[in-house]
């Protein structure tokens, strides 16, 4: 017994021993230099097994991935150069094992992270990290979390065919940043993998907005090109110079599906921008700012888009759905352009696609749509416009004006099974009213509708009549240059005995139609009204004379 507790106690004195004679120690940055140049540290020795590094000033280190694995743990320190305080910068073209770094300030340049055969997570909580090489690509074999303050730049080329990518297998944008960098030039970064999100309170900016004040060129665009990307946080920002040029989804060839409910201010999004991309809108806003370009479903002739929408809005002058491979789906939410939806044209469909729009609830305010023929399908929800290029078919939406008070034009026909049009007048080629409600205002005065071609009224349409005031000179106006279906006596009679016209119209023939006009037998003159309340009054008073007397 008292052998083994001396022989244990030697062992414990030899390990105690070896831990105290232990070089390992802090070793701080004393100068801008290389790794192994002795003079670039503090003490002029270069670091070596088990020592922790730390930057104590503005210094550049230039390493080696073997130099940095050669340590336990770097520190990067200090603030962000010109945002406050010194900042320690740390350039390694590769860094396969970044588990010995903490990342919370100072800058790192790298452009590899890991390795295919040993993926690593890098985990950022506030340093800012740059491509090694000017304007190249950052891959990180593995995941990419930034949480806190943790930011990405990405560089890139001039347009999409250049596109500075953060490439790995999951991002995770939790806090913090990924920024276009467009301080030099114009700059286009992306991101690519299997899933790429942005949490709600992170972004993706734009580095040096204040530079487009100096040089309107130097703009920042970015490319969401991941598998799937989901967007709870804002892609731009509203400030007069912080939005994206352009957020192109699915450049390139690749195949991207996003879930957005966040924000987004951008001078163009596409898409579908030579690649396949799915773009889901649930909540959020998202705002167009340039009024000479729009939303672009896809945007060229080799890409695919389709865009669904059940919640937030997307305001934007124009919105362009090209090529005939575009699906737009709402069952919620507001759409508003303030200049044209253009649907593309019927020549460019593809074999068996007969919709690019499709529209199930929500609101569509376009003030003109170009090309609609069998584009747009309306099974829902509500549409302003003024004017509608090409022929339109309504199977359940309610249609009104966007601005115009002389009601909507369309250049084709105009075809109802269901839903509604509301308008103190419409203009178009053929109308086949088959079902829903056909419904004039009156409420600006005398209208009109005008159709140069035939009018059909099928028997279950309602004809309903809404004013807001009573004179009786005012009147609508309906002709057709042929009129087929049930005959008009009995649409009139039918909505009126259903409440949808009041009893104080009526109609009568009219040269290729009828004339809608207030019926003044039905409504007493204002001397006549006036006598007939007086006289009411009296009576009322003779009955309550009698009541009292019997009383």
């Amino acid at each position: 017994m008292c052998q083994r507790f001396v022989v244990k106690t030697m062992a414990f004195l030899v390990a105690w021993g070896m831990a105290v004679g232990t070089n390992a120690a802090v070793v701080t940055v004393g100068k801008t230099g290389n790794w192994s140049d002795a003079t670039t540290w503090t003490g002029g020795v270069v670091p070596g097994a088990g020592d922790t590094v730390v930057w104590g000033g503005e210094y550049v280190v230039s390493a080696t991935d073997a130099e940095l694995r050669s340590v336990s743990g770097i520190t990067l320190t200090g603030g962000y150069g010109a945002y406050g305080g010194s900042v320690g910068t740390l350039k390694s073209q590769t860094i396969t094992d970044p588990s010995r770094l903490t990342l919370t300030s100072g800058h790192l340049y790298v452009d590899t992270v890991g390795t295919a055969e040993s993926p690593v997570t890098l985990t950022n909580s506030g340093t800012r990290v740059f491509s090694y090489e000017n304007r190249a690509n950052i891959t990180i074999h593995g995941d990419y979390v930034s949480t806190k303050n943790g930011l990405i730049i990405l560089n890139g080329g001039s347009d999409a065919s250049n596109v500075s990518h953060l490439t790995a297998k999951n991002i995770k944008v939790e806090g913090g940043s990924l920024y276009i960098y467009n301080y030099d030039a114009a700059s286009y970064g992306g991101v690519k993998g299997d899933t790429f999100t942005l949490d709600r309170g992170a972004k993706v900016a734009v580095f040096s907005p204040y530079k487009r004040d100096e040089d309107p060129t130097k703009k920042a665009s970015f490319a969401i090109n991941s598998t799937t990307a989901n967007i709870s946080g804002s892609l731009g920002e509203s400030s007069p110079t912080g939005f994206l040029d352009i957020l192109s989804v699915a450049s390139n060839g690749y195949t991207s599906t996003v879930n957005f409910s966040g924000t987004a201010c951008v001078q163009e999004l596409s898409v579908g921008a030579q690649g396949i991309a799915v773009f889901h809108q649930t909540g959020g806003s998202i705002r167009i700012l340039n009024p000479d370009r729009g939303f672009f479903i896809p945007a060229s002739g080799v890409g695919s888009g389709t865009y669904t929408m059940s919640g937030g809005t997307l305001n934007t002058t124009n919105m362009f759905l090209n090529y005939g491979k575009s699906f737009v789906q709402q069952t919620q939410g507001t759409i508003d352009v303030s200049g044209t939806l253009t649907l593309g044209t019927s020549s460019n469909l593809q074999t068996g696609r007969t919709t690019l729009y499709e529209m199930k609830g929500g609101t569509l305010s376009a003030k003109n749509i170009a090309g609609a023929s069998t584009l747009l399908k309306l099974a829902g929800g509500t549409v302003q416009t003024d004017h509608v290029t090409g022929n339109l078919f309504n199977d359940g939406a309610e249609i009104s004006p966007f601005t115009a008070t002389e009601g909507i034009t369309f250049t084709g026909d105009y075809a109802q099974t269901a839903g509604s049009i509301h308008a103190n007048g419409l203009t178009a080629k053929n109308a086949r009213l088959s079902g829903g409600e056909f419904s004039i205002d009156l409420s600006e005065g005398d209208s009109f509708s005008r159709f140069t071609g035939d009018l059909f009224l099928g028997e279950n349409l309602i004809l309903s009549v809404r004013d807001d005031w009573m004179d009786t000179g005012v009147s609508y106006l309906l002709t057709a240059a042929t009129m087929s279906g049930t005959s008009f006596a009995e649409i009139f009679s039918k909505s009126m005995a259903a409440g949808a016209i009041a009893n104080y119209w009526t109609y009568s023939p009219h040269e290729d139609g009828y004339r809608i006009h207030l019926n003044a037998s039905a409504i007493p003159e204002p001397s006549s009204l006036w006598l007939m309340l007086i006289g009411m009054v009296g009576f009322f008073r003779k009955r309550e004379f009698f009541q009292r007397k019997d009383g």
